[in-house]
């Protein structure tokens, strides 16, 4: 059943807005998404008055904001939810709560529920946050670099960007060779001979290799290492929620840094005012 909204007001209860600190970055993170995205994504997937009603959407969304950001099982993410009052404000709380939102296993329903389809709604919200909150920039998209595990992935990241920028370069190793794409995106094959290329292009041929690096993260930082989901569905889900936690972890980063710059500029003005 479509899950409905629970009106949880108390006279007793502080809210947690009053309680945190707005500036800290999964505070300012639940305020820039668009939770209402997953509202309208997700309700068809529920019977509209059948059965009983389904776990808000937010809380289900947020908790795997969580989870794979922070590379934890279903089990921790959700004990760890009760321990941390910005999770609870992240997944929509409005006063801190002492029992479990959900078991653990509703993870996994929810998952089998939304499919890949709804994994590759998570991702694009973290990308269209980045660009409200101009972490992100449209030239970032103009140039990239691909894996030769993830070629296929050059119509859905185009896809999935296309609202706010356009992917034109795509730079690959010789494993790329023979995959049969035939979009509008140019793809470059690193392979030697570079003095040939022009001086842009030679620059990102030489980057193609920092890919390497965020696989290394995705591995040990957003659950990329080991996929505990079944089936081929289920490779595919994880590969994208790891992107997302991948992504959302950077913007957590970007926000943290934002308060570091403003703390920075008024120790500045105020040692230029003694």
């Amino acid at each position: 059943m479509i899950p409905k909204k629970e009106d949880k007001s108390s006279l007793y209860k502080i809210p947690l807005k009053r309680l945190l600190n707005s500036n800290h970055p999964l505070y300012r993170m639940a305020e820039a998404i668009d939770w209402a995205v997953f509202e309208d994504a997700f309700t068809p997937h529920f019977y509209p008055d059948n059965g009983r009603p389904g776990i808000p959407t937010r809380v289900m969304v947020g908790l795997h904001y969580l989870k794979y950001s922070e590379d934890l099982s279903d089990e921790d993410v959700v004990e760890k939810w009760v321990q941390n009052p910005y999770w609870q404000y992240f997944c929509g709380e409005e006063y801190f709560e002492h029992e479990f939102p959900i078991h653990p296993t509703s993870m996994t329903r929810w998952r089998k529920k939304i499919e890949k389809v709804g994994a590759e709604e998570l991702l694009k919200e973290t990308i269209m946050t980045g660009f409200r909150e101009k972490v992100f920039r449209k030239k970032d998209l103009e140039r990239v670099n691909v894996d030769t595990t993830v070629q296929e992935s050059l119509d859905k990241a185009d896809e999935m960007t296309g609202d706010v920028g356009k992917i034109r370069q795509a730079f690959a190793d010789g494993g790329y060779k023979g995959s049969g794409y035939e979009g509008e995106i140019e793809v470059h094959i690193v392979k030697k001979g570079l003095r040939k290329k022009k001086d842009p292009v030679k620059k990102w041929m030489k980057r193609r290799s920092a890919v390497e690096a965020d696989i290394g993260h995705l591995k040990n930082d957003c659950g990329l290492k080991r996929n505990y989901l079944s089936g081929v569905e289920g490779n595919a889900m994880n590969a994208i929620l790891a992107a997302t936690g991948f992504n959302f972890r950077k913007l957590l980063r970007a926000f943290l840094r934002q308060i570091l710059l403003w703390l920075i500029s008024l120790w500045k003005r105020s040692f230029a005012s003694v």
